[in-house]
């Protein structure tokens, strides 16, 4: 819930801060949020969210449980 995996072509440096934009399916707009590297490798690196709008957030909670079940 706080944070996400993302895989990368290029490696990101820890501490780096990004904006990060997400299309989710069923969803018409785009949800975006302010994050930080925490930790990064070859493949990709792990997010730690910064701020998020609280609708965008629920958004993407709702998503998440619809498609864990």
């Amino acid at each position: 819930e706080g944070g996400a995996y993302i895989a990368t072509p290029e490696p990101v440096g820890a501490g780096c801060l990004i904006r990060l934009e997400v299309k989710v399916p069923g969803v018409p707009e785009t949800l975006s949020a302010f994050a930080e590297v925490v930790w990064a490798n070859e493949s990709g690196c792990g997010l730690r969210y910064l701020a998020m709008k609280d609708e965008d957030a629920e958004k993407m909670r709702d998503f998440i449980e619809k498609s864990a079940t």
